[in-house]
């Protein structure tokens, strides 16, 4: 496989990553030979590859595998005689860490549904381009400020689960301190 480019990056807390430009010739890169030779020249254990292909040109991702993966559950229940909820739960993983989002537009139907959407969508993205948590609440705070002339009720809860460690950072905002229980 002819590569045009390969880029190791470790992060503050020496997780390595390596991406791969490479002309695409039909080698299969869900594991192999490749694969094993690359986590012996790196020393490390690598999650599956993930690979996107830009016209004939394919970027292939190796990231560290991580010690934990997270399972994530999900359920809503609207009030009595509504179609929609403003529950909103997104979830995502990137570069070895989960984070969850749980937002409740306040109220029922419709408004609540879209401030629910609204303050997830606005966290995720935020969070997905490299902003820090506490920063990111005040951005969505000032975007549901500035959405309409009337007040906007929501509540974001944002779970950052590091799956190398196990250690998590909960951030919370418009709504009483989480309980975390354990064990029963």
């Amino acid at each position: 496989m002819p590569v045009e480019e390969a880029i190791c990056l470790l992060d503050r807390r020496d997780r390595l990553t390596v991406e791969i430009l490479a002309e695409d010739v039909g080698v299969c890169l869900d594991g192999g030979r490749w694969f094993r030779e690359m986590e012996i020249c790196c020393g490390r254990e690598f999650d599956r590859p993930t690979v996107v292909e830009m016209q004939g040109t394919l970027k292939i991702t190796l990231t560290e595998r991580p010690i934990f993966r997270a399972e994530v559950g999900l359920a809503q229940h609207t009030c009595t005689g509504e179609k929609l909820s403003g529950d909103v739960c997104d979830h995502y993983t990137d570069g070895g860490q989960t984070t969850c989002i749980i937002s409740d537009g306040m109220g029922s139907g419709g408004r609540a549904a879209v401030d629910g959407a609204m303050a997830a969508g606005i966290a995720a993205k935020l969070l997905q381009a490299g902003l820090q948590p506490d920063t990111m609440l005040k951005l969505v705070n000032t975007a549901l400020l500035a959405k309409s002339g009337d007040e906007s009720l929501t509540t974001l809860d944002i779970l950052q689960l590091d799956l190398f460690t196990g250690n998590m950072h909960i951030y919370k905002a418009g709504a009483a301190t989480s309980l975390l229980r354990s064990g029963g």
